[in-house]
């Protein structure tokens, strides 16, 4: 499951976090979010919290002067989550920001605006790249496309 963390402030990170840890649901959820900063306040809040499990966080990128996380800091299973469109008009920039995650254990998605045209075009080369995971609102779409392809998913 993945939880999308809009709102920065501490005590609502706590808030989801209490909730996670009361239901014992570590351990299947990655947190994502645009403000990369989040990535920092879940790894303090679960140190303090001595939550036995480890954390993974996608940054979310934009496609507007998308904001790519310092490798440093990203640990192994943290994913780059970038936005199709990224690779569509900027392909370069995106493939070194690809081999840098790859490098650094970091998985890399591909998610699709809501409004966006068909995607399947794109499945081929995301495979190719070697992705981790697209992420879709067609999902049917891509089964089928993936099904007459004979890729399983």
């Amino acid at each position: 499951m993945n939880i999308e963390i809009k709102d920065k402030r501490e005590e609502a990170i706590g808030l989801v976090l209490a909730l996670l840890q009361e239901r014992k649901m570590f351990g299947q959820i990655t947190f994502s979010s645009f403000n990369h900063e989040v990535r920092k306040r879940l790894a303090s809040e679960v140190n303090e919290r001595k939550i036995d499990s480890d954390v993974t966080f996608g940054y979310l990128m934009k496609f507007r002067k998308p904001n790519f996380p310092d490798y440093e800091h990203a640990k192994p299973g943290d994913s780059i989550n970038i936005d199709i469109r990224y690779l569509e008009n900027h392909r370069e920039e995106c493939l070194i920001q690809i081999k840098k995650a790859q490098e650094k254990k970091v998985k890399v998605k591909f998610w699709f605006p809501m409004d966006y045209q068909e995607e399947h075009m794109f499945y081929d080369d995301l495979l190719g790249l070697e992705v981790d995971t697209i992420i879709t609102n067609k999902p049917v779409t891509m089964i089928e496309y993936f099904h007459a392809q004979s890729i399983k998913v």
